[in-house]
């Protein structure tokens, strides 16, 4: 069990360090972050993360909630997962504050006190698509937008789609790139998820690759090592 952990361990900082590893932090979402109370907690606005969401007919929005600082820029994005009959999928985001502009006909309740500004993507031309290679996937990325927030207090971001069609989209926050040791660990479930979101078979892209190489490898010198501990191999 243990020289599976270290194979595991070994296969997750290889895929850490390799090129054009994922860029994102991965934030669940279970579909219930739908208006203020229940939005997702971002700790760090510039921290690179990506929150998928499926739209229904209970799950339109999803929302996420930050603390920003007057003058701090963050840059939000969005980006429609590459699945047949998305291809002019267009969804939008509001930054919401209570130091915005008041904001209205907008498909859900703002919070008491704030007004906001919306960012839709069909103003934004064409999307480009884009290859995660770690995960294989491939998402149409529309542009960032660059915000400077106007005053300290707690923002929300609102994902959702004017057209009120069903479908999904990435709303992305930040550009820092920092993996954490238990992000590694996390990455076999990641790749899952992200590639389920896709809807396309759970296992791939080079992750898939590098701990197949890493079992034809080093699986048998592991092998050997465990029957040599257990004995099997003397005599």
């Amino acid at each position: 069990m243990k020289n599976l952990y270290v194979f595991f361990s070994t296969a997750a900082l290889v895929l850490c360090v390799m090129n054009g590893a994922w860029a994102r932090q991965y934030v669940p979402n279970e579909g219930i972050h739908n208006d203020e109370n229940r939005a997702i907690p971002i700790e760090d606005i510039q921290r690179a993360q990506a929150v998928p969401h499926t739209v229904t007919a209970s799950t339109k929005t999803v929302w996420l909630r930050f603390d920003g600082t007057a003058g701090e820029v963050v840059t939000i994005q969005l980006a429609v997962p590459a699945i047949t009959g998305l291809e002019f999928y267009r969804p939008a985001f509001a930054l919401l504050g209570t130091a915005m502009p008041a904001l209205a006909n907008v498909p859900f309740t703002l919070p008491a006190g704030y007004g906001g500004t919306v960012y839709p993507t069909s103003t934004l031309g064409a999307s480009t698509p884009s290859t995660e290679d770690t995960t294989g996937t491939t998402s149409w990325v529309f542009a960032e937008q660059t915000i400077t927030l106007p005053a300290d207090g707690t923002y929300y971001i609102v994902g959702y789609v004017p057209s009120d069609h069903l479908g999904k989209f990435w709303l992305g926050t930040g550009t820092v790139e920092r993996r954490e040791f238990t992000d590694i660990l996390r990455l076999p479930l990641t790749i899952y998820q992200v590639r389920t979101f896709h809807q396309i078979f759970p296992i791939g892209g080079s992750a898939a690759l590098i701990v197949l190489v890493l079992l034809v490898l080093v699986g048998p010198i592991l092998l050997i090592i465990q029957l040599l501990s257990q004995g099997c191999l003397c005599g």
